[in-house]
C-alpha cells in the first residue's frame, strides 16, 4: 500500500525520537484523511502572498499585508515571519521569480511529497527554496541538510547545473544551502523511512 504524507510530515518524524515518533505518525495518518483546506493551514495565507507577490513584484509593504489578513491569534509569528523573510529579500532584491519544481521521493511505500515555496534567480543561478515556517520549533544545519538531500534526490535529473536546492529558516531569514552530503545522511534518511513505513503500518 502507497503511504504518501507531505515533506512537514516525514521531518517531523525525522526530528523526533523515541515514543514521540509514534505521535508524529499518528498525526500524520490523522491529516492523510482529512482533505486540504486552506483555513486550517496555519501558514498558507504566508506561502500563497509570497507566491503571488513574487510573481507580479516583491515588495515588502505588500508583504507586510499579509499580517492584517490573518486571526489576531496567528498575528505575532505572522510578524516575525515577515520580517525573517524581508531580511532575506533584503540582499536579493534583483532577483526573478521561476516557477518551483514540484516533485515527490519515495523509498519503498514511501511517497514524500516535496513542494518548494520559491524559485528565484539570481545573479547567474538559480534557488529551489523551501520554507520553513516553525516559530517556535529550532532548526538548523543537521535539519537543512537532510531537506536538501531530499530535494536533490527528487529533483536532480531535471533540475539545471545552476540550481541550488536551499531552505530558509523564515524566521531568522537565513538561507541554508546545499552543500557536499555527507553519505550518512542519505543513510539515515532512508532508514527512518523503512523505519517510518513499518509504524504506519503496525499503528
Amino acid at each position: 500500500m502507497l503511504i504518501e504524507v507531505s515533506l512537514t510530515a516525514f521531518m517531523n518524524y525525522l526530528n523526533s525520537s523515541g515514543t514521540k515518533k509514534i505521535s508524529a505518525i499518528q498525526k500524520a495518518k490523522e491529516d492523510s484523511l482529512n482533505s486540504f483546506e486552506p483555513h486550517k493551514d496555519y501558514w498558507f495565507k504566508f506561502r500563497q502572498k509570497v507566491s503571488s507577490l513574487h510573481k507580479t513584484g516583491f515588495s515588502e509593504d505588500g508583504l507586510r499585508a499579509v499580517v492584517d489578513e490573518v486571526p489576531e491569534d496567528r498575528q505575532k509569528n505572522y510578524s516575525i515571519a515577515v520580517d525573517g523573510y524581508c531580511k532575506f529579500w533584503s540582499k536579493r532584491k534583483t532577483a526573478k521569480w521561476i516557477k518551483p519544481l514540484k516533485g515527490n521521493w519515495s523509498k519503498g511505500e514511501l511517497r514524500v511529497s516535496i513542494n518548494p515555496e520559491v524559485c528565484l534567480e539570481h545573479r547567474g543561478k538559480v534557488y529551489l527554496i523551501k520554507l520553513f515556517l516553525h516559530i517556535n520549533e529550532p532548526f538548523g544545519r543537521k535539519q537543512a541538510d537532510m531537506i536538501t538531500w531530499l530535494m536533490r534526490d527528487s529533483f536532480g535529473k531535471k533540475a539545471s547545473d545552476n540550481m541550488v536546492f536551499c531552505v530558509l529558516d523564515v524566521k531568522k531569514g537565513t538561507l541554508y544551502q546545499e552543500r557536499t552530503i555527507d553519505p550518512k545522511i542519505k543513510a539515515l534518511v532512508e532508514s527512518e523511512a523503512i523505519s517510518f513505513v513499518s509504524l504506519w503500518n503496525n499503528l
